[in-house]
């Protein structure tokens, strides 16, 4: 006696092949998901690089700003050229320290304003500008830092 007659199956290679197909989409779905996560990642990971880079170009335009403005309170008032109102370094003195400039922030640019400062008490104003290079311009800075020396003049007995 036969005893399959009630019962009736499915051939076993025909359910594999049925489930191949979900195995299949849950597969690339999984895969879609990683690489939409990945590429949030890796974007991010780029900007905060760009970001911790341009931080870094603006101190170091910073310390360099500070360091011109140092040896340029440091000079000698005859050392300047022109008149009262406009001063201007020797050019040899702003071809160094914008060759300087270059070695340490290639790309940057240098602005000195030197002035002279009216009475009641004579000086000089300094003021140092550096343009930061950057690849996108919202991104570039300008450090600018300003000093004022003023001269004692002792009277002689």
């Amino acid at each position: 006696m036969e005893m399959n007659c009630c019962h009736t199956s499915v051939p076993r290679q025909r359910r594999l092949h049925g489930r191949r197909g979900a195995i299949l989409a849950d597969v690339l779905a999984a895969m879609f998901g990683v690489a939409a996560v990945s590429i949030v990642c890796l974007t991010m990971a780029l900007t905060g690089t760009a970001a911790r880079r341009q931080q870094l170009a603006r101190q170091t335009a910073l310390l360099e700003a500070e360091n011109i403005l140092q040896r340029l309170v440091a000079l000698d008032p005859g050392e300047l050229n022109g008149q009262a109102a406009d001063l201007r370094l020797p050019e040899e003195l702003h071809q160094h320290l914008e060759k300087r400039l270059q070695q340490r922030l290639p790309g940057a640019q240098l602005e000195i304003d030197a002035r002279a400062v009216p009475a009641p008490a004579a000086g000089r104003q300094f003021s140092v500008a550096v343009r930061v290079p950057s690849r996108s311009p919202a991104m570039g800075a300008v450090v600018r830092l300003s000093t004022w020396v003023y001269t004692t003049q002792e009277s002689v007995p």
